[in-house]
């Protein structure tokens, strides 16, 4: 019997890397306010 160890530092991740501009927007917009919408088609005028 054959038992194979795969390490893991050989393969890279199947995940993007966000870039830092991209995470700094992203942070930035977590703390605006945010708004609460009743009624999203009369809100966005698509009655």
């Amino acid at each position: 019997m054959v038992k194979t160890v795969i390490d893991p530092t050989k393969y890279k991740s199947k995940e993007p890397k966000l870039k830092p501009k991209f995470i700094e927007k992203m942070e930035k917009r977590q703390k605006e306010p945010t708004v609460n919408v009743k009624d999203f088609r009369k809100h966005f005028g698509m009655e």
